[in-house]
């Protein structure tokens, strides 16, 4: 199927290719406002801050700015949201801003996967991964998301990637090399998609599909700023991807796992007619 095919809507698409763009979520207004508030945020005191934090994330984001909540989480969001899952959304809160961070090729599977979870393969009611970027997402300057249209139905083929043991190391190094790498290969095979998305626009995807963070050609002429948010269905998949990544040790997990979302995550979530597990 064409990734650019404009018959298909965002539900077709997010089934058969593992992504789907929304447009015109919010107005320029809204994008401006809310770069505004995330300069400020990384511009203040550090001492305000978590000790979870980082130069490129901030937790507890909407505690800290509960206006912000308010824009991201609007009537069109939840509508989108509705339209790709239906009723009885279950929402895994992300209260964190990310900060010209620039992840490589994985699947936001491969480290529960690794461990031994593996309840989302074959999962058929999707988990979303829904995600609002402040800038336009243009190849040239990294803005967004860069995707292989239906990994999601594949077995992961980063797992041997992102093991750290010697034999692996070794084996990496010499598919370096060699130029035969799984990163390597979809990069020269030119497998990958540029969501051609705009600040106003809301990029989702099923968190099964191959994806990366949209790579600058040159110095982006803006910071780039993203916040992620990921929906479901009460599944099993759902449950184990959650206490998986509540359990994992980076520091931005460990936010996660010791603190409670903030009480404006609950007000948009009940007018919303959402459940939150915080």
């Amino acid at each position: 199927m064409n990734p650019h095919a404009s018959s298909s809507t965002p539900y077709t698409t997010i089934r058969e290719q593992g992504w789907a763009l929304l447009k015109n979520v919010y107005t320029p207004e809204d994008i401006r406002r809310c770069r505004k508030i995330l300069d400020e945020l990384f511009a203040a005191d550090n001492t305000l801050r978590s000790p979870f934090d980082s130069d490129h994330i901030i937790n507890d984001l909407y505690r800290h700015r509960p206006e912000l909540a308010k824009i991201i989480f609007n009537k069109k969001y939840f509508a989108a949201v509705a339209e790709l899952i239906g009723d009885r959304i279950v929402w895994l809160p992300e209260c964190a801003i990310h900060r010209d961070r620039y992840a490589k090729w994985h699947k936001d599977t491969t480290e529960q996967e690794l461990g031994g979870v593996s309840s989302h393969i074959g999962e058929e009611a999707p988990m979303l991964q829904v995600s609002t970027y402040f800038q336009n997402y243009t190849p040239e300057e990294g803005g967004g998301i860069t995707v292989v249209p239906g990994s999601h139905h594949l077995p992961d083929r980063f797992l041997s990637m992102y093991k750290f043991d010697l034999l692996s190391r070794v084996r990496r190094k010499i598919q370096r090399s060699l130029g035969h790498t799984v990163f390597q290969k979809i990069e020269k095979n030119r497998e990958y998609f540029d969501l051609p998305g705009k600040a106003t626009d809301l990029a989702v995807f099923d968190i099964r599909t191959e994806h990366r963070a949209s790579t600058p050609l040159h110095k982006p002429a803006q910071i780039k700023y993203a916040v992620f948010n990921t929906f479901g269905k009460n599944t099993l998949a759902l449950k184990e991807y959650y206490e998986f990544m509540k359990n994992r040790p980076e520091p931005y997990y460990q936010f996660y796992k010791n603190f409670a979302a903030p009480p404006i995550i609950y007000e948009i979530a009940e007018e919303f007619a959402v459940e939150v597990w915080p």
